[in-house]
């Protein structure tokens, strides 16, 4: 019964895998859920279970506490991962970050209310096993509803057991999704800045004008125009930024200074580099 067991933990395994292919999630996570589920009740089946045999406590346990809880672990956590998606479509990332720290704080509650469960199956003792993991600890109550209805003859110890596994498996993801949402809400685009004198920077934008390159709906843009944008661009106020310009209209000698200095600097290291590639192709030259 254990290979038989392992090949159908197989074969679902292959089709979670199968389903990876799928781009749409709530499709992928309905899938895998529906196919988690069909893959239990072909093991709890009456052709492939004898239910005389199960009525040994032995094999009761054996199922309840090792086969079955990784199984049921999957179906859980595909449902809490569909509800999770659907919660999470068209959301903002506020209300999602909200949802994950709701969700984490569910969790964190099923694992307190259940410290002495997981201790003792943690813990790998068998003293209380068939008090937990037989038909003594039937589902009615606890797990009475849609779960019972499906699985009728999974015992509680069962259910708990799986729902320690799936909240485990569910716990990390919210942590890794709200760690995520947390860095990319933290994250800040790197920000542009002006480490020369605003007079500078008005000169430059002076030349830019001139120059009649940028255009804005099909026109050259005006100098007001660019100056604006400069002040988002570069973060810097430009307050009086008409008597800058007027400052180097006015100026002795060449009035576009900093242009000039622009100019010099480019040429040389131009000159800079093409010394370096001389020394370098000269270094490949062959001595004979």
């Amino acid at each position: 019964m254990k290979e038989a067991l392992e090949q159908v933990v197989k074969k679902l395994d292959a089709g979670i895998a199968a389903n990876e292919r799928e781009e749409n999630v709530l499709k992928r996570v309905s899938l895998n859920r529906y196919l988690a589920q069909d893959t239990l009740l072909d093991i709890l089946s009456p052709e492939r279970l004898d239910f005389d045999y199960f009525l040994d406590e032995y094999t009761q346990i054996l199922y309840s506490k090792y086969y079955l809880p990784p199984l049921l672990a999957k179906w859980l956590l595909f449902l809490k991962e569909y509800k999770f998606e659907c919660r999470l479509l068209y959301s903002t990332e506020e209300r999602r970050k909200v949802y994950f720290q709701r969700e984490l704080v569910k969790v964190r509650g099923f694992f307190i209310r259940n410290r002495q469960f997981c201790q003792y199956y943690y813990s790998n003792r068998t003293e209380e096993d068939a008090c937990i993991f037989t038909g003594n600890n039937p589902s009615d109550g606890l797990f009475a509803g849609k779960l019972a209805r499906l699985f009728p003859i999974v015992n509680a110890g069962c259910f708990v057991a799986a729902a320690v596994i799936a909240n485990e498996e569910y716990g990390r993801f919210l942590q890794k999704r709200l760690f995520t949402c947390l860095d990319v809400n933290n994250k800040k685009d790197p920000k542009a800045g002006w480490n020369a004198n605003e007079i500078d920077l008005v000169e430059q934008i002076m030349v830019q004008h001139a120059g009649g390159t940028t255009i804005v709906n099909g026109k050259p843009a005006t100098q007001k125009f660019l100056i604006e944008e400069a002040k988002k661009y570069y973060g810097v106020e430009l307050k009086n930024w008409e008597q800058l310009a007027q400052k180097i209209k006015n100026r002795p000698g060449d009035p576009l200074s900093y242009h000039k200095r622009i100019m010099d600097e480019y040429r040389r290291r131009q000159d800079l580099l093409l010394d370096q590639n001389f020394d370098q192709q000269r270094k490949k030259i062959k001595r004979f």
